[in-house]
C-alpha cells in the first residue's frame, strides 16, 4: 500500500508505502490506506488534510459516518476518530 502527501499546490511532500500482505477485502484494504494516511499526516505535523481514494463504498461509509461493513469496521470507526 502506498500514500504521497502533497501540498496545496500539489508540491510532493512525502511518500511512504507499507506492506500489508494478509489483507484480501479491497474495502479493508482502502479504509487501511486511508487510517495509515491520517496517521502519516499527524506524523508530518499537518493539520489539515484531504484524503483521496478510488473506493466510492468507503467515501460514502465515511461521509455518513457509518460502520456496516464487517472487515472493514473498525478501521471506519478509528478514521471517526480524526
Amino acid at each position: 500500500m502506498g500514500m504521497v502527501v502533497r501540498d496545496w499546490n500539489g508540491k510532493f511532500v512525502a511518500a511512504r508505502a507499507i506492506g500489508r500482505q494478509h489483507l484480501t477485502d479491497p474495502l479493508v484494504v482502502e479504509a487501511t490506506v486511508a487510517r495509515d494516511g491520517h496517521l502519516f499526516a499527524r506524523e508530518l505535523g499537518l493539520d489539515a488534510i484531504l484524503v483521496e481514494g478510488d473506493s466510492q463504498h468507503l467515501v460514502q461509509l465515511v461521509q455518513r459516518r457509518k460502520e456496516d461493513h464487517q472487515g472493514a469496521r473498525v478501521i471506519v470507526a478509528d478514521i471517526f476518530q480524526f
